[in-house]
């Protein structure tokens, strides 16, 4: 059973920019990190590179969160953009 939290111990939401700033700086760390994955793992000159399967795990571990990064920034600028504009609907 979930109790209610009193208003002094419950967290703020974020708002839109900062959701944007955390998850958008976040997925380009990510971005980072996944093209190094990436390249170590199947692109790598020594075919006998002893962290090939640990850059090719880490390519396949890191790219969910990647894509959840993505969405959540995607999801906050396209609300930013939504309080902007807020009487442009037909």
């Amino acid at each position: 059973m979930e109790e209610q939290q009193s208003p002094e111990q419950q967290r703020r939401r974020l708002t839109a920019a900062e959701v944007r700033k955390k998850y958008g700086t976040t997925a380009l760390l990510l971005l980072a990190w996944e093209i190094w994955c990436i390249r170590d793992g199947w692109f790598h000159s020594d075919p006998h590179y002893e962290y090939i399967g640990f850059s090719r795990f880490m390519a396949y571990v890191s790219f969910p969160m990647l894509l959840f990064c993505v969405v959540m920034t995607a999801s906050a600028i396209r609300a930013i953009q939504r309080a902007r504009q807020p009487g442009e609907r037909p």
